[in-house]
């Protein structure tokens, strides 16, 4: 199943049975924000390293193999910043996030 067409539910349930490594599932979608982030490096205000994103996907694999509940675990998901006010008091408007398919504001 290509990653894209994946539910949070079906992540979290391949990663809970350990059907699907977290490590595979950050790997995907380390590549897909990657690949997005060539054609609109904008989006983009403050992302996670690859390198802290593997190291928590590995704590993950390490869980679900020591028997624990974790129910959302290895899932991954993009939070927009809290927008501050803009000069007039308005809120700033809100992006596209990124991680969402299709595009949809977050």
């Amino acid at each position: 199943m290509a990653f894209d067409r994946l539910s949070l539910i079906d992540i979290a349930a391949e990663v809970a049975s350990g059907t699907k490594p977290a490590v595979e599932v950050a790997r995907e979608a380390l590549a897909r924000t990657s690949a997005y982030e060539a054609i609109q490096p904008q989006v983009w205000i403050e992302r996670v390293g690859e390198g802290e994103v593997l190291a928590q996907a590995r704590e993950i694999d390490r869980g679900v193999a020591a028997g624990k509940h974790l129910p959302l675990a290895g899932v991954p998901f993009a939070v927009p910043p809290a927008a501050p006010p803009s000069p007039t008091n308005r809120p700033t408007p809100r992006r596209w996030c990124g991680a969402c398919w299709p595009p949809a504001l977050c």
